[in-house]
């Protein structure tokens, strides 16, 4: 997971054309990569607490689709964070930015 958002900070600077190793980076592109790190951050997890319920078998099992409760805490969890990066306000606060619908 560690691994999966560094490589999504990175890739929210290259697509824009710089790197994170440069000097002068605009702040919208830094803002656009932490987001992409943020989000990755957030939805892996999402997934991981998914692939806990059982120690030797996959989350495409039927059983792990048993506990309600933990899949409504998921879908929640996923709708919040999307809102997160919906309303300026909260955006602001995390200092993130808007996804378009190329960037998700």
């Amino acid at each position: 997971m560690g691994i999966m958002t560094i490589l999504a900070f990175i890739i929210g600077y290259t697509i824009n054309g710089a790197s994170p190793f440069d000097s002068g980076i605009s702040e919208a592109i830094e803002a656009q990569a932490r987001t992409f790190a943020f989000m990755t951050l957030v939805f892996t997890q999402m997934f991981f607490v998914l692939s806990l319920q059982h120690e030797r078998q996959s989350i495409l099992n039927g059983e792990s689709w048993k506990n309600k409760f933990l899949i409504l805490s998921v879908i929640i969890g996923i709708g919040l964070q999307i809102l997160l990066v919906s309303f300026e306000s909260t955006r602001e606060i995390f200092h993130l930015t808007s996804l378009g619908m190329t960037d998700w």
